[in-house]
């Protein structure tokens, strides 16, 4: 452990060695600012590096003009809270000023140069507090891991970092030293180039008054020639005002003309929904007409083949009757000229006239038609539907000879009752969707 604290100590000491190096060159390249700077006092040395006085007491008798104040706003302003406060010639330095003959000048330098050097020798006194600070941060550390250890191994290391650490604080005085002896030897240069300076800059100064008087005519002939275009300007900007109120009014037409269009389109869009909607219906009632016309053909045909089956039927039943009533006709005959050639008798007297008893005749109301042949009640509406032919259909479409339109349970199409000529009546079923039912029994189709 004190082999890699020394190492450690090391690096922190070459890194701020080489900063400071690096300052005092960029220094010597820029150069200083004033006379007498950097100067520390017989008394600034004299003094230790753990003293807390403030940097106006470290400097002496000599730095009595500067205050405590001022010499704390020059170390707060310096860049950095753990580097070295920035030398002459770098972004934290006085602004130069202007060349002064005299002691004051002087005194003013010296006592720039006593704040710099009290700022120097706080900042050493900071880091090495710090170094000792850190010290004790790692002697802790050892103490923690190795506080299972005899004693006499505890204070043979508190003896060998104590050891470690005087030997660190002898090399940062013997540091500070030499940079105190090389800041002395940069002072002296600093004032020859500050004296060269100082010349060039009042040759300057005299240079820049004249460019300045220059420049003052140049500007005045210039802003001649802006007055010139701002006229011209303020008359171009009125009249695009003009035309700009025009553009105005003409935009208010187009905007109403718009509105106009736009209400007009509006409508259109309007009509031609009401058209299309009508269009949809008419187009719904077409489609309705031709299922309407295609049943009507459907029933018309069947209305044909029921009046075919129905002559045919009358034919057949015809020409059985006529052959019939010829046997009974030709039977009559016979018996006829059989009586006339057998002797007549005394008429017996005739038998007695049976009592006729006259049919009852039902009475039907007044919607039943005469020529029907039978009759379908729907007992849910209490209605009576007239069978006419031989063969009816029954279901919800107009077409039906009797139509059932209050049941949705009804399909357009559902039985058919067919009338034989005896009177008797036979039930179909037509596929329907719900199916046909008599006497609770289904019918088959």
């Amino acid at each position: 452990w004190d082999a890699l604290d020394r190492r450690v100590e090391v690096e922190k000491k070459e890194k701020y060695a080489q900063a400071l190096r690096e300052q005092m060159s960029q220094n010597s390249s820029r150069g200083g600012p004033d006379d007498d700077y950097l100067q520390p006092s017989s008394s600034t040395r004299a003094q230790s590096w753990g003293a807390r006085a403030s940097p106006v007491q470290r400097a002496g008798g000599a730095f009595a003009g500067l205050t405590a104040a001022e010499a704390a706003g020059q170390w707060t302003n310096s860049p950095g809270g753990d580097l070295p406060p920035s030398p002459p010639g770098m972004s934290s330095r006085t602004p130069p000023r202007t060349p002064m003959i005299g002691a004051a000048s002087h005194a003013e330098a010296n006592n720039l140069a006593a704040a710099k050097v009290g700022q120097v020798q706080e900042l050493m006194r900071q880091r090495l507090q710090a170094v000792q600070e850190e010290q004790q941060r790692q002697w802790q550390t050892v103490q923690n891991l190795l506080k299972d250890q005899l004693g006499a191994a505890q204070e043979a290391a508190e003896q060998a970092v104590r050891r470690e650490l005087g030997s660190a604080l002898q090399e940062q005085a013997s540091e500070i030293e030499a940079m105190r002896r090389e800041m002395a030897m940069r002072k002296g240069q600093e004032e020859a180039q500050s004296a060269q300076r100082l010349g060039a800059l009042a040759e300057e100064l005299a240079a820049a008054q004249r460019e300045m008087q220059d420049m003052h005519h140049r500007l005045e002939e210039e802003s001649q020639g802006w007055r010139s275009q701002l006229q011209g300007q303020a008359q171009e900007l009125e009249r695009l005002r003009n035309a700009k109120g025009e553009c105005a009014v003409a935009h208010e037409a187009c905007a109403r003309e718009r509105a106009e269009l736009f209400r007009r389109q509006q409508a259109s869009e309007e009509a031609l929904a009401s058209v299309r909607s009508q269009l949809k219906e008419h187009q719904a009632e077409i489609e309705r007409l031709k299922a309407g016309h295609k049943e009507c053909a459907v029933a018309r045909s069947d209305l044909q083949r029921q009046l075919e089956q129905f002559r045919a039927d009358l034919n057949s039943q015809l020409g059985a009757r006529m052959g019939e009533v010829s046997g009974q006709v030709q039977r009559l005959k016979e018996e006829l000229q059989r009586l006339k050639g057998q002797p007549q008798a005394r008429p017996l007297s005739p038998p007695p006239a049976p009592v006729v008893h006259a049919p009852q005749i039902p009475i039907f109301p007044p919607e039943v038609l005469p020529e029907a042949l039978a009759l379908l009640r729907d007992p849910a509406e209490n209605q009576l539907h007239n069978l006419l032919g031989l063969d009816n259909v029954v279901g919800r479409s107009p077409v039906c000879d009797a139509c059932v339109t209050h049941s949705q349970a009804v399909s357009n199409k559902h039985m058919s009752i067919h009338i034989a000529s005896d009177g008797s009546a036979s039930v179909k079923d037509l596929g329907s969707r719900n199916g046909t039912f008599l006497n609770d029994h289904r019918v088959g189709g």
